[in-house]
């Protein structure tokens, strides 16, 4: 379905005819120069094209072209195997367009099995448009299958395998109208305890990532596009292939701003409006597959987790050349996903002059260098009044330490600094003290700033070092972070 662009020129031609492989005329369009020009097309499998020329009377030239395609970037997202009791006209696969191009689907087979992919067989039919997600299967529909709205109605038969000790599998096949036990799948899941039968994976070796045997009323869903390894799906989602997001960043103060990266498939961002909380993203693509970027900006007025919304707003379809364009969809058809809890803001605390709680980075006995990959153990010291003077602090209370930049910025307005979980070391009097490794693996001068949440991580107080701690007030500002260098 990608475009090529074919191009002549010839001397005294007064027309032109374009053929495929199989001899058929293929459409034109007019005002073409059959002296030279150049056709778009777009070829969905390996085609010779053969391009005549007529001149005067009865003369005529013709040359030839192998276009080779390979097999378009589908994926198997979701599938459903296992309905309780009967799984006759229940069962259904879902199917996505990774790529940019339309792909005509009658040159796609879906087969399954137990040995290989033979015992169930179907060829497809209709064309699936960039980005979009099918769902081919049927032709039931009910609240035990996800109440799926079908691309393509089929009744499986022999039905799709249910997986058990022995794997069974589902594979997806480009331009083998018939099917052979030695076919090597363009994607294909496999699902059972294991491969004692060889099933094939993509590469035509036997598939080693295996799923989890489906659960009655349970669907099986890809968990990335990295691997076919899928997991169980408690509610069927038949028709959403947008999933596999996770988060690069997943918590950040709110008076920072940074980029928020995170990985899905069957996401295209020419096809989707995207919020984290109330805030609209512009999300661009890495250059990583399946990844993304989007600049964000805290506000201090928002805390706490914040859901991240995929709302796909338009669609794709053919312009007048058959070139895909994009197309608002209509209020109703539009598809909402959210992903509650993919990111937090945390509020920053102060805790101005009050004495019954302070934080303070401890100076080492000397200089924090090394070489890189030495780890320096950071400690800070920490006072509650009615707890660390009693025992411990509450399990509510959190503890961080991190490399924080070269103390110009305060932590609270960094993004991706790459906060460590500190732990309790000892007693000291009235106060704990806590300790965490710091290293880095390359050359770097940087501080290491030490943070106190009390509330699981909702909020903190950025701790100042124990050198200027006037033991009243505790922020950055007191006496900025530790010093430390690896050369």
């Amino acid at each position: 379905g990608e475009p090529v662009v074919l191009t002549w020129t010839a001397t005294s031609a007064t027309g032109v005819v374009l053929l495929d492989s199989f001899g058929q005329s293929v459409p034109l369009p007019g005002g073409l120069d059959p002296n030279g020009d150049s056709v778009t097309v777009r070829p969905q499998v390996s085609t010779t094209y053969t391009l005549l020329v007529t001149g005067d009377g009865s003369s005529q030239d013709q040359q030839t072209v192998t276009i080779t395609v390979a097999a378009a970037d589908l994926y198997i997202t979701e599938l459903f195997v296992n309905a309780t009791g009967a799984d006759d006209g229940l069962e259904w696969v879902e199917i996505f367009n990774n790529s940019k191009s339309f792909v005509d689907l009658s040159h796609y087979t879906i087969g399954a099995g137990t040995s290989d992919y033979t015992a169930t067989t179907h060829a497809l039919t209709g064309v699936v448009a960039p980005g979009q997600c099918v769902v081919i299967g049927g032709p039931t529909r009910s609240g035990a299958n996800g109440n799926p709205t079908y691309f393509e109605e089929h009744n499986f038969d022999p039905d799709l395998p249910d997986g058990g000790a022995s794997a069974h599998g589902v594979g997806l096949f480009f331009n083998r109208p018939v099917l052979a036990a030695t076919d090597a799948p363009i994607d294909a899941v496999g699902y059972g305890d294991a491969n004692t039968a060889g099933l094939l994976n993509e590469q035509g070796v036997a598939k080693t990532d295996l799923s989890p045997t489906p659960i009655s009323n349970r669907s099986l869903r890809r968990a990335s596009l990295d691997h076919d390894t899928f997991t169980i799906e408690s509610t069927p989602r038949p028709g959403g292939c947008l999933g596999g997001v996770s988060a690069q960043t997943t918590r950040a103060p709110n008076a920072s701003m940074g980029l928020f990266t995170f990985k899905a498939f069957g996401y295209l961002p020419e096809l989707y409006d995207v919020t984290l909380g109330n805030a609209a993203l512009t999300c661009t693509p890495t250059g990583t597959p399946g990844e993304f970027s989007c600049p964000v900006t805290g506000d201090v007025a928002v805390t706490g987790d914040q859901t991240l919304t995929f709302v796909q707003a338009r669609e794709y379809i053919e312009d007048a050349s058959g070139a895909p364009t994009t197309f608002p969809l209509a209020a109703a058809d539009q598809v909402t996903t959210p992903f509650p809890g993919a990111f937090r803001w945390e509020a920053t605390l102060s805790d101005g002059a009050v004495d019954s709680f302070f934080c303070g980075i401890l100076d080492p006995p000397g200089a924090l260098t090394g070489a890189p990959g030495a780890t320096f153990n950071v400690e800070a010291e920490i006072y509650l009044a009615g707890s660390t003077d009693a025992g411990n602090l509450p399990a509510s209370y959190v503890v961080q330490a991190a490399l924080v930049g070269d103390g110009t910025a305060t932590p609270d307005t960094l993004f991706d600094a790459q906060w460590v979980t500190a732990t309790f070391a000892r007693d000291a009097g009235s106060n704990d003290i806590y300790t965490a490794p710091i290293t880095s693996a390359s050359a770097l001068s940087a501080q290491v700033g030490y943070r106190v949440s009390p509330d699981s991580g909702l909020s903190f107080y950025y701790c100042d070092r124990s050198v200027t701690f006037d033991g009243s007030d505790n922020d950055w500002t007191s006496g900025g972070g530790l010093p430390v260098s690896w050369q």
